[in-house]
């Protein structure tokens, strides 16, 4: 039987800028060394169009809007969702890296098989528990440097953050993931922002090791 996401690893997919680059926590998160590295990148479907409709008949928004969940594990759709993205050819000329000249995007042995990629972590956040996993990544800083950004203004930089990701009427999930490339060997933190309202998806991402 045919999985249902099959059709994403034929779609075509792009780069798109939606300005979190020049948030203060970006400018600021840029400058710290990882052993492992950092990625940051937004994409979207190529048939913008059509790609918002899949992702609304998958992901039907309340009537009410209300879409800040508790946190708590996510289902098997999520998993098939990313594994059958992943595939998708057109990834690999995006060159989104996280560090070493390493493909983010490309799914490693034994993650290419979809019954192990399914074992994967894949946690769903709220808005609030988002802000707080956040600010707790942030100021750890990296194994080589510190975090000089007073608490205060970090929270402030993660606000205005994560406003261009939750932009006025927008339906956000929001995904805490596991690694899924053997180049992720450390403290690896990550998360997908799935809009569903622009059919974008972004991924931000540090991997850091002793």
């Amino acid at each position: 039987m045919d999985n249902r996401f099959q059709e994403l690893s034929s779609l075509d997919f792009k780069k798109a800028d939606i300005g979190l680059w020049e948030t203060e926590l970006i400018k600021e998160y840029a400058k710290l060394k990882f052993n492992g590295g950092f990625a940051l990148a937004t994409i979207e479907c190529c048939d913008s169009e059509n790609f918002r409709e899949y992702l609304q008949s998958m992901y039907p928004v309340p009537h009410d809007g209300n879409m800040d969940l508790s946190v708590r594990a996510a289902s098997d759709d999520i998993r098939d969702f990313m594994y059958y993205l992943l595939h998708s050819q057109s990834l690999a000329g995006l060159e989104i890296y996280l560090g070493n000249g390493e493909e983010f995007l490309s799914v490693d042995p034994p993650y290419d098989a979809l019954e192990e990629f399914r074992k994967l972590v894949f946690t769903e956040l709220s808005g609030n528990e988002l802000k707080k996993d956040l600010f707790q990544t942030v100021i750890k800083g990296s194994i080589y440097d510190d975090w000089k950004v007073s608490e205060e203004q970090t929270s402030k930089m993660i606000s205005d953050f994560t406003c261009r990701i939750f932009t006025e009427g927008s339906h956000i999930r929001t995904f805490y993931f596991q690694q899924w490339g053997n180049f992720m060997i450390g403290l690896f933190v990550g998360y997908i922002f799935i809009d569903i309202s622009r059919g974008l998806i972004t991924f931000f991402a540090v991997d850091d090791y002793d």
